[in-house]
């Protein structure tokens, strides 16, 4: 009945073994909640993105519309000034006007074609960026029709008070800055588990072909308690730390409230104002088709100079220029305010 220690001259030796640490589950069960409260976050910000793009794609909209309408006009305008350009050379080579007044003459047409040369220029960018958006080439963009609303302002029936409440209860900062606060607070709650003692368990399963064992084959469990000193130095550091941090979030949830409340107010105060420049433009923009209808009558009898009708034409583009840009800009305020 005594025990050997004879082996054999090769065996196999085999371990399947099982350790768990009781502490990783309570840092695993936080950790998981930050992970859900980071995804969060990450859902906040691309609401951001998808509002941003909203309105980019709104705006490019509008500018590649206003460009489909201007587009013939201004080629029309470009081809007269073209002429009467090069009429004015031609009496200015023949020495038929005087010098002085033929070189102004031209000095006016020039800046009026320039000037309708950048507006082109600028719609045509438009279609660029529109194009980008949309993914798609700028001359392959489909036809744009104007929504039955546009050239129309809008009445918002909110007060700033209500405005404020709602932007306080739906804008993704907010939300973003909540979520950050859940993350700080499970972070101080995941290093209380650093005073603890990790409380470990272990369970095996073994095997020895040697022939010369009673038993070739057993199982084995423990349970052990393991402690790291140094976590007790650490600790005042530590909280310390998650103690700025936590100051860090009610400044910055401060500075967050104050920045919504500042855009809010701001979008509100320009709307308002982008809604009175509508309507001067729209007043001006008739005024100056006025005047280009009134031009062109009295060139017509004879009563007027071709290049007074090429500058009430390019005033009266100008005008309805402004007045679309106005449209675009009460959009984008309106859009801005929403967002707000």
């Amino acid at each position: 009945t005594d025990y050997t220690t004879s082996d054999d001259r090769s065996k196999v030796v085999g371990e399947l073994a099982l350790s768990w640490n009781i502490l990783d589950l309570g840092v695993s069960y936080y950790a998981t909640h930050q992970q859900a409260n980071r995804f969060l976050i990450a859902k906040e910000q691309q609401r951001k993105v998808v509002q941003d793009l909203a309105s980019e794609t709104r705006t490019a909209f509008f500018k590649v519309l206003v460009a489909q309408q201007l587009q013939d006009e201004i080629s029309k305008v470009l081809k007269q000034a073209e002429s009467a350009l090069a009429t004015a050379r031609s009496v200015e080579n023949e020495r038929l006007r005087p010098l002085e007044e033929i070189l102004n003459y031209q000095k006016n047409l020039l800046q009026m074609i320039r000037q309708m040369e950048e507006l082109a220029h600028q719609l045509s960018l438009a279609k660029v960026q529109l194009g980008a958006l949309m993914n798609l080439p700028s001359d392959h963009l489909p036809r744009l029709e104007a929504p039955a609303w546009y050239g129309l302002t809008r009445k918002i029936d909110l007060t700033r008070e209500q405005m404020e409440n709602y932007a306080f209860s739906h804008r993704p900062e907010i939300f973003e800055w909540s979520y950050q606060r859940r993350i700080t607070a499970l972070e101080a709650k995941k290093a209380i588990f650093d005073l603890v003692p990790g409380l470990g368990l272990s369970l095996s399963a073994n095997y020895d072909s040697n022939s010369f064992d009673m038993h070739s084959s057993w199982q084995q469990a423990s349970v052990h308690v393991a402690y790291n000193l140094m976590n007790l130095v650490k600790w005042p550091a530590k909280q310390k730390t998650l103690d700025v941090q936590e100051e860090m979030d009610e400044a910055r949830g401060l500075a967050v409230g104050m920045a919504v409340l500042s855009q809010v107010n701001l979008a509100a105060q320009q709307h308002e104002f982008a809604a009175q420049i509508v309507n001067r433009a729209k007043i001006l923009a008739d005024v100056e088709a006025r005047l280009k209808e009134l031009s062109t009558r009295q060139v017509s009898q004879g009563q007027g100079m071709r290049l007074d009708v090429i500058q009430k034409s390019i005033s009266a583009i100008t005008g309805y220029m402004n007045r679309e840009q106005s449209f675009i800009n009460y959009y984008q305020s309106l859009n801005n305010l929403f967002t707000a």
